[in-house]
């Protein structure tokens, strides 16, 4: 089963509240995939997510580093895959067991290494929408709109009732039928965008923070 919700949000700042109160309700083993646009905001999720699972330490985009690890009232695995090559490494050399473990693992760019994810998790993809109109001193008029879409995949209503009580809670906008932009993780755009920064990625494979 794979359960499909569209939302749209008007702020970053609902967009952080419902990754809060997501992270509020998740339990030991959630796995999180974080797919979407350059600068659309998937880091700014991750920091709603801890805030909601109760981390206070800043919590920073993992691109040159193979794990952020944080203590909240569980703890939280921060995983990017931008490098899909490097991480995928890491993944094969032991580091899938951070997927299924009793913390909260959240991955972003993970269509990117969706081999490896367990088979039920939660999708989160962010989408750019509408950007805030420029005024003559170059400052944002509003706030840029952005287009979110969630799954549910494998067997588990209780992830459903998740999204959907975060989506209310936040203020999210049920997004009409056909309005959001086609799936990004289903059209090989992240491949198409970046092969050359994959073959030319020189950077030697680190330890997760936990373990140095």
């Amino acid at each position: 089963m794979e359960a499909e919700m569209e939302f749209v949000s008007k702020s970053p700042e609902i967009t952080m509240a419902f990754a809060e109160a997501i992270g509020r309700r998740l339990g030991p083993g959630a796995v999180v995939a974080l797919n979407g646009d350059l600068g659309a905001g998937k880091t700014t999720f991750v920091r709603g997510l801890c805030n909601g699972l109760g981390v206070t330490d800043p919590v920073h985009s993992p691109s040159y580093t193979l794990m952020h690890t944080y203590q909240g009232r569980l703890e939280v695995f921060h995983f990017d895959a931008w490098m899909e090559g490097r991480e995928a490494a890491f993944l094969d050399g032991g580091g899938a067991e951070w997927l299924f473990g009793k913390g909260v693992a959240v991955v972003e760019w993970a269509s990117r290494v969706q081999d490896y994810l367990p088979a039920e998790h939660l999708e989160i993809e962010l989408l750019h929408m509408e950007a805030p109109q420029i005024d003559d001193d170059g400052h944002p008029l509003g706030e840029p709109i952005r287009g979110i879409r969630a799954w549910v995949h494998g067997n588990s209503q209780d992830l459903e009732g998740v999204l959907a009580q975060s989506a209310a809670e936040s203020g999210l906008q049920d997004a009409k039928s056909g309005h959001l932009p086609p799936r990004l993780s289903s059209s090989g755009s992240f491949k198409d965008c970046d092969s050359s920064l994959n073959q030319d990625a020189q950077e030697p494979l680190e330890a997760p923070d936990r373990l140095s």
